[in-house]
């Protein structure tokens, strides 16, 4: 197959900051190895206060950036978008799409017609995010909102016209087909290299280590997690932690504060190299998750902990698509009140029987990711 340049656009380049862009990078640099040609322009960059054109590297492969100051007027930051673009002889642009990524407030307007001042035709779509407020018993504030984001999806799709759209879970492939947008699935990869190949054998008949990676989600049910955790320790006489690591938000104090309340040992370690997170999630026992399970294919941190082989536990609130049914996967395990004994007991029936997961890798997506391009070099629209 031919070679490619790409040229891919999304918010900030700061690295271990913003997870699309650390998805951005990784993704960019593994098409790089391949033989193509790729760089990144972050066009809402937030972390610089002027234009930067530097190198970044990921899996030693270096990467030309262009980062744009979200402080600079969105005409200067599509202008310099555009020599950047038409410099380097780009076959295709691909848009990283977070809405929040583009805009403070989730509502990027303006974001079709900016980019369509770009002027190349042939574009590619990642939809990382659709919106807010699509899940049944949504707030009324959110669902207005959510029809605003939606309508700039509608709005992207009749701008750009893209030839092809990605994203990485099954409800928002049905929410872009609602919205005549022909998506593929591309599932996510991690962005925490695993450095430790070698798995070494845990003695879960002593000791079982949950670890909480990355951001924590509202309303999860972590009292009634917590109080079983601890039964099922004093019944089993198997020691329990809990460790959380990473950027965490604001609602881990109140992950702290429930598992000092009922006797839960806890350590935080907080942000983290990419080395030494690595190194956790491989000395884990089991991944906690607080991502609703229905995106949860959406989740970075448990694309992260599954290429450590870690099973994971899904302690989230209910969150429901209308006539939709809770999906299934292999080695995610959803928490409900009273459940927890029978989910350590089958996935430590794995562990013992040496059955652990295997997250997708980089250079397999990024050549699932080249396939789609190549395959549609002279027809088709999303």
């Amino acid at each position: 197959m031919s070679k490619l340049s790409i040229v891919f656009i999304c918010g900030s380049l700061q690295p271990g900051k913003d997870g699309v862009g650390d998805y951005t990078r990784r993704l960019a640099c593994a098409i790089i190895r391949q033989g193509n040609t790729a760089s990144i322009i972050a066009l809402n960059d937030t972390y610089c206060e002027t234009k930067k054109k530097e190198n970044q590297t990921t899996d030693n492969i270096s990467i030309s950036a262009l980062r744009l100051s979200s402080n600079t007027s969105i005409k200067e930051r599509i202008y310099q978008a555009k020599l950047w673009i038409n410099e380097r002889n780009t076959d295709w642009v691909s848009l990283q799409y977070v809405p929040y990524s583009f805009n403070s407030k989730g509502i990027p307007i303006n974001l079709a017609i900016q980019l369509k001042a770009i002027g190349h035709h042939k574009w590619h779509i990642m939809f990382h995010e659709l919106g807010i407020g699509i899940e049944s018993g949504a707030s009324l504030k959110h669902r207005l909102i959510g029809k605003i984001q939606l309508f700039i999806i509608k709005s992207l799709r009749k701008k750009l016209k893209p030839k092809v759209v990605h994203t990485q879970t099954q409800p928002y492939l049905k929410l872009l087909n609602d919205l005549n947008v022909k998506a593929i699935y591309l599932p996510l990869f991690s962005n925490i290299p695993n450095e430790n190949k070698i798995l070494k054998e845990k003695d879960i008949n002593s000791e079982i280590i949950f670890v909480l990676f990355g951001g924590i989600h509202s309303n999860a049910p972590i009292e009634n997690f917590v109080a079983e955790a601890i039964l099922y320790s004093e019944e089993k006489n198997i020691k329990i932690s809990l460790l959380t690591i990473g950027r965490n938000g604001n609602q881990l104090i109140k992950w702290i504060d429930c598992a000092k309340n009922q006797g839960l040992q806890i350590i935080n370690m907080g942000e983290q190299s990419l080395s030494s997170i690595s190194k956790t999630l491989s000395r884990s026992t089991v991944g906690i998750t607080t991502t609703p399970l229905p995106l949860i294919e959406k989740s970075g941190s448990v694309a992260a902990m599954l290429a450590h082989k870690l099973p994971i536990i899904c302690v989230s609130r209910d969150w429901n698509l209308k006539n939709r049914n809770i999906p299934q996967f292999k080695y995610i395990y959803y928490y409900q009140k009273g459940n927890l004994e029978i989910i350590i007991e089958k996935l430590m029936k794995n562990i013992l029987n040496d059955n652990y997961p295997n997250g997708h890798q980089v250079s397999q997506i990024a050549n699932t990711f080249l396939t789609s391009l190549k395959g549609k070099q002279s027809n088709g629209n999303a």
